[in-house]
């Protein structure tokens, strides 16, 4: 009988080491998700994060243009950033257009023209 009982100590404990492993890869691999960054080009451009809201919490221009500024409830900006002018660009971003409302008073034009020359970067389809 003593045998028995010890073997079923070394079956427990190896349980729990292979529960314990399945619980340290599960919490790696959620954590490893989360590493792998935004889903967009040259996430560090400053037009990037102005454009995702992570430079300015008040502008999401991806929630009605796109992540990639493909267009969506909102107009393709990937086009319009390669043929407007900056100015008519700033234009319509700062004093709205349509049914974009005005951001001039969350957005500089430095801003503006960052978030363009991003939007320039990434190639339209």
């Amino acid at each position: 009988m003593v045998g028995k009982g010890s073997q079923s100590v070394k079956a427990g404990g190896i349980s729990k080491v292979v529960c314990l492993f399945s619980i340290l890869f599960v919490a790696l691999a959620s954590v490893m998700a989360g590493c792998s960054g935004p889903s967009y080009p040259l996430p560090d451009h400053l037009g990037a994060k102005i454009y995702h809201g992570a430079a300015r919490g008040d502008v999401k221009c991806h929630r009605c243009h796109g992540n990639l500024g493909e267009g969506g409830r909102g107009p393709m900006l990937t086009h319009a950033a390669k043929t407007l002018s900056p100015e008519d660009f700033i234009k319509v971003v700062l004093d709205g257009r349509n049914n974009m409302p005005p951001f001039r008073s969350a957005l500089t034009e430095a801003e503006v023209l960052a978030i363009m020359d991003w939007l320039k970067k990434i190639p339209s389809g």
